[in-house]
């Protein structure tokens, strides 16, 4: 089982990160308003470029760094689904609507994962934004969803991919 949870974890990490570096491109909306609300130039112009090579020698940590943070996330929600499957008690006749709350049914997990979102994450992801000083009002609601939707869409992602690979 724990080469299960590792293999899993890291499955996840790289999801997490793949989803991460489309969410927040420049291109996308999120990652727009990511660029907008750090105040971050053009990256095309000469004080974009001097921006990008003063980060490119600290960008393998944060990589590193977000990878472990991808594993951590990625291996908790490897336990919710493994037990939510394995251990979890539901009727033969769930397809008929029949499954308790935490049985072994599809959107169990699911709905588990968005109450932890729902209650940690999107608390402490706004609080981040509320107090870290920068942009305004609507500039703060705008990346509290982005970031708080990015992680309940990883989460969802993550916990269908171990409910069927498991």
């Amino acid at each position: 089982m724990i080469t299960t949870i590792i293999l899993l974890s890291l499955l996840g990490a790289v999801i997490f990160m793949v989803i991460g570096m489309i969410w927040h491109s420049p291109k996308s909306p999120a990652g727009k308003a990511h660029l907008d609300y750090i105040g971050a130039c053009d990256m095309n112009s000469e004080e974009g470029k001097k921006q990008i090579a003063e980060m490119k020698p600290h960008m393998w940590k944060y990589y590193l760094t977000q990878f472990i943070f991808s594993l951590l996330s990625s291996a908790f929600i490897a336990h919710v689904v493994i037990y939510m499957k394995n251990k979890a008690s539901c009727s033969s006749t769930a397809s008929e609507g029949n499954c308790t709350l935490l049985g072994n049914c599809l959107s169990c997990p699911v709905l588990f994962l968005s109450l932890i979102w729902l209650c940690f994450v999107l608390p402490i992801s706004g609080g981040h934004f509320l107090w870290d000083g920068r942009g305004n009002g609507k500039s703060k609601c705008r990346m509290i969803f982005y970031h708080s939707l990015y992680d309940l869409i990883c989460y969802t992602i993550i916990a269908l991919t171990f409910w069927y690979i498991v």
